[in-house]
């Protein structure tokens, strides 16, 4: 240690003096280009490896030392320290795991002060949720024996319910309503942009259907309370297990507007979204946007 001691404050000595052409200057290089070497060989050991690792592992730093110890055993499988690196191995992991779920069930009791709210009140309307289902078809736009519906895609299902909105305005803008599941201590959102689809729950008739003449119940304008069908279909089995929040926007809403093509001739979508929220981390931006409507597993 003395001799690389002695070596690098010669060699720092004479970059000052720049002197950089002289032979002395040229064998201190390669003299200490050569202790590096040997202090990275030493470095590298079994031994110091193991040593490495091992405090991590002391030191509760489970993630490094998992990665520390992952070196080793591939590394120095016949090393005296390579039984008791694969045992410290397999109980860092357990460990990290362990923590990981605990960090995971803290996270969840943030969003649990949130209660369920139905009926919603938002604005000058109320919203009645219910018979909540995950389904191979989305159904609406029933009339005499006659219904329509969506297909899930294989390996999806459709998360529907129905909504009742009783409404004093007459031409009502309608709040949207969106999908999220928790998943690494944070809100997800599984829904598209534009949210959940409006769709009529039913017609008077297939005229009424068609657009040739007026259905009443379907316009707030002619009566208070109209009932929708809600839905939107997931990837259910690559969430199975985890809790799903469904969630109403407070901002976002869709509009009553008249379709170019295919029936009925009107529908509710919003014409644009101004707030974007991929991801939920902290309570206060969940109470600034969104009501907890319903959470599903």
């Amino acid at each position: 240690m003395k001799k690389i001691i002695y070596f690098t404050l010669s060699f720092t000595f004479l970059i000052s003096c720049n002197v950089k052409e002289t032979k002395e200057y040229k064998a201190l290089l390669n003299k200490n280009n050569e202790l590096k070497v040997i202090i990275d060989s030493l470095e590298n050991t079994s031994e110091n490896r193991f040593l490495k690792a091992n405090n991590l592992f002391k030191s509760k730093n489970y993630e490094e030392a998992i990665i520390a110890f992952e070196i080793f055993i591939k590394n120095y499988k016949d090393s005296y320290y390579y039984p008791k690196a694969k045992k410290n191995l397999s109980i860092s992991k357990t460990r990290f795991k362990n923590i990981e779920i605990e960090k995971e069930r803290k996270e969840r009791l943030k969003f649990k002060i949130f209660k369920e709210s139905n009926p919603v009140k938002i604005d000058s309307i109320s919203i009645k949720a219910y018979g909540f289902n995950f389904t191979n078809e989305f159904t609406f736009d029933r009339y005499d024996d006659t219904y329509h519906y969506r297909k899930a895609e294989r390996g999806n299902k459709f998360l529907s319910f129905d909504v009742t909105i009783t409404s004093e305005k007459k031409d009502p803008n309608l709040p949207l309503f969106y999908i999220y599941v928790f998943e690494k201590n944070k809100l997800k959102r599984l829904s598209r942009l534009k949210g959940m689809s409006y769709e009529f729950y039913k017609w008077e008739d297939y005229g009424t259907y068609l657009g040739n003449y007026s259905d009443y119940s379907n316009d707030f304008s002619r009566t208070k309370r109209i009932r929708f069908d809600v839905g939107e279909q997931l990837q259910v089995s690559k969430y199975r297990g985890k809790e799903i929040y469904l969630v109403v926007s407070k901002k976002e809403k869709a509009s009553r507007q008249s379709t170019r093509i295919g029936n009925p001739e009107i529908e509710y979508s919003p014409y644009s979204i101004d707030i974007d929220i991929p991801e939920i981390l902290d309570i206060e931006t969940f109470e600034k946007n969104f009501i907890l409507v319903r959470r599903l597993k």
